[in-house]
């Protein structure tokens, strides 16, 4: 019994040995494999470039330049020819003080506008349908014109721009004497009905509309006194075919062309662009004006201030001057239909133009509540900006002082139009590239270090792991010696045993 428990004890250390030793060479394994690891990190240090900061010598040039009156011109490029001669490349610089530029957007409202039924004054205009128009225009007669006017306004009471009251019938008398009432041709009773149904619907889309106020105040022009004196509230019109033709030539063929010029511009766009209290017109052509044959303005008949200002001949020259910016402003900021207004400067008096593209201005977003601008529109004005040329290939001939450096040039050497300019001598740092470069050199160190620290971390990792392993394997070889030892012993009792059983049996 003793024997067969000392021969497992026996066979049992001897797998215990046995798993020590193949744990160990799996250790041992491990640690190799960390090696390895460990001696690519390094190589992976060895292998890795330390950023240069960059030199600002290295973006430092000698610059020469010559000035030629108001232009400086820098020279760029230098290259031998033979015979004292150079090609040589410079930039031109000079100040355009006659140029368009970007500048601040002022607040554009939009005010929008329901467009008026167009085939209303189409019949209106050609006499159809019961119109009255036609006779207005073929007699030059003031009171048909006033007539005409009445039949595009509803019956009540109006306000002239200037505060003065007015009170249309436009069928006849309606009664009371209070006012100074438009009363013209009662036709109640004979007039068209295809004639009041037309002017009804006339009168009722131009009801609170801009056009309106504008028949309001031409009318009341219409209804001045021959001397030009307001209307007498007190005094009824009793005949309104005399009033019109009391009216002197001049006055009918003016009040005749403000007509025709209102009534012919209902139905146009529905938008129009106001900067501050100022409307928005097309660049290069000025609206409300007079012209002959040759289309050249005789005659300005709008309102604006600064237009209203200027005489024919300075209005011409300004449409002229405009087309010049269209020019201008399409080299250098695209095509498209643009628009203008000038607008005085309060501190110099002096009218200066703003320039908007039509098409930014009907992309703008708007607030519904006020229809002024809320997104940024693009605004051009007149001013001033430095402009650069590139002169290409030109002869030259450079002189230079006992130390190299270049002090003359002599442009077109040997011809008629030869010319020498003084050189100025100096030194030129591209900042703006140094900064780059500086940047990305900042960056990549950055980039360097943070490399590096991964790298470092990971060879740390790798040693504690390898330190983990010895001592690992440090004990295992110290149990494998304790079993070893043990085996020795059992191996002893073993034999003890063997040789005692053949003693009995001998």
């Amino acid at each position: 019994m003793g024997m067969a428990a000392s021969q497992a004890r026996f066979l049992g250390l001897t797998a215990r040995k046995t798993n020590v030793e193949y744990e160990g060479q799996q250790i041992n394994q491990q640690r190799t494999t960390l090696s390895n690891q460990s001696a690519n990190y390094y190589n992976q240090l060895l292998g890795m470039s330390v950023p240069v900061p960059p030199s600002v010598e290295d973006y430092t040039k000698t610059v020469y330049t010559f000035t030629d009156g108001a232009l400086s011109n820098n020279i760029t490029s230098l290259i031998a020819q033979g015979n004292g001669n150079y090609m040589i490349s410079y930039t031109r610089n000079c100040r355009n003080d006659n140029t368009v530029v970007a500048t601040t957007s002022h607040i554009v409202t939009r005010l929008t506008k329901t467009p008026i039924n167009r085939e209303l004054y189409e019949q209106f205009l050609t006499g159809t349908n019961g119109g009255c128009y036609t006779s207005a225009v073929n007699s030059y007669d003031a009171a048909h014109f006033a007539h005409t006017l009445t039949h595009m306004l509803e019956a009540g009471d109006y306000t002239t721009s200037d505060g003065n009251k007015l009170t249309i019938y436009p069928y006849g008398y309606g009664g009371g004497t209070s006012y100074l009432n438009s009363r013209w041709w009662n036709t109640v009773s004979g007039g068209s009905s295809g004639n009041r149904i037309l002017m009804d619907q006339i009168s009722a889309e131009l009801a609170g509309t801009e056009e309106q106020q504008k028949i309001v105040d031409l009318l009341y022009e219409f209804l001045k006194d021959t001397s030009g004196e307001n209307v007498d509230a007190t005094k009824p019109l009793t005949c309104p075919a005399d009033r019109g033709n009391n009216v002197p030539q001049a006055r009918k063929d003016y009040l005749r062309n403000q007509v025709l010029t209102l009534i012919n511009s209902f139905g146009n766009s529905s938008d129009s662009y106001y900067v501050g209290a100022d409307k928005l017109r097309t660049l290069g052509n000025i609206e409300d004006a007079e012209r002959d044959g040759n289309g050249l303005i005789t005659k300005y008949t709008g309102n604006d201030k600064y237009l209203s200002s200027l005489t024919t001949e300075q209005l011409n020259k300004l449409e002229e001057q405009e087309k010049q910016y269209i020019n201008m402003l399409t080299d250098k900021y695209g095509a498209g239909a643009w628009m203008v207004r000038y607008i005085q400067n309060t501190t110099s008096g002096e009218w200066v133009p703003y320039f908007y593209r039509a098409d930014d201005l009907e992309k703008a977003i708007y607030k519904e509540s006020t229809d002024g601008s809320m997104s940024f529109i693009p605004c051009y004005t007149t001013g001033s900006e430095r402009e650069t040329t590139e002169i290409k290939g030109v002869i030259a001939k450079l002189e230079q002082d006992t130390s190299g450096r270049y002090i003359n040039i002599t442009l077109n050497p040997g011809t008629e139009d030869e010319v020498t300019y003084a050189l100025t001598t100096e030194t030129s740092t591209d900042q703006d590239a140094y900064n780059d470069a500086m940047n990305q050199y900042e960056y990549d160190k950055t980039c360097y270090d943070k490399a590096i620290e991964d790298i470092n971390n990971k060879i740390e990792i790798t040693q504690c792991e390898d330190k983990n392993l010895e001592l690992r394997l440090k004990q295992l070889d110290t149990e494998q010696d304790a079993i070893s030892t043990e085996i020795d012993a059992v191996q002893k009792i073993i034999e003890k045993n063997v040789e005692s059983s053949f003693k009995i049996f001998g």
